[in-house]
């Protein structure tokens, strides 16, 4: 993940290469760096190679469509999330609804304007940011857990262990059960 920065790297899958070129002039003026993709496979191999922070996907394509490749993007993902924005001519509810069933977080009708474009974008920085965060916090609360289990287990005098550890349990007849 690439949070240092503002810096994003963005994948964008479409079959339309003026889409494409488009797009990828936007992001590329904004300081992104930009991988293209002309059909789903692709953008599923790129996608499993590079680990982009955002990928912009296509509704329609030829073979497998912008819907199979979010449910693939979503099973990839490893415990990270992925923001993915469909990108489509269809304007209807059904389709909106079908994208975020998908795995989709947002769906934005073509063509799309550089400036709606470019608040999306912040918008999921922020989340990615957020969810940066929160893994960190996340393994620092793994390291002070296993600090608390050594410290419970361990005379902080002598390092050894307590008198509570490393007994065999006592049997149950001893508590009159």
């Amino acid at each position: 993940m690439h949070l240092a920065g503002e810096q994003l790297t963005i994948l964008v899958v479409d079959d339309d290469s003026a889409v494409r070129v488009h797009l990828a002039s936007l992001l590329d003026a904004a300081g992104h760096r930009v991988l293209e993709a002309h059909n789903a496979s692709w953008g599923l191999d790129l996608f499993e190679r590079h680990r982009p922070d955002l990928v912009l996907l296509d509704v329609v394509m030829p073979d497998l469509d912008g819907y199979w490749l979010a449910r693939q993007l979503r099973e990839r993902e490893r415990g990270q999330w992925t923001p993915i924005i469909f990108l489509s001519g269809r304007d209807h509810d059904d389709d909106l609804v079908r994208g975020i069933e998908a795995g989709g977080d947002d769906y934005l009708v073509k063509p799309v304007s550089a400036a709606v474009l470019a608040a999306k974008l912040r918008a999921m920085h922020r989340l990615l940011s957020m969810q940066h965060r929160l893994l960190e916090l996340s393994t620092q609360l793994r390291a002070s857990n296993r600090e608390l289990q050594h410290l419970s287990e361990h005379d902080t005098l002598t390092g050894l262990l307590n008198r509570l550890q490393g007994l065999p349990p006592l049997p149950s007849e001893v508590f009159g059960c």
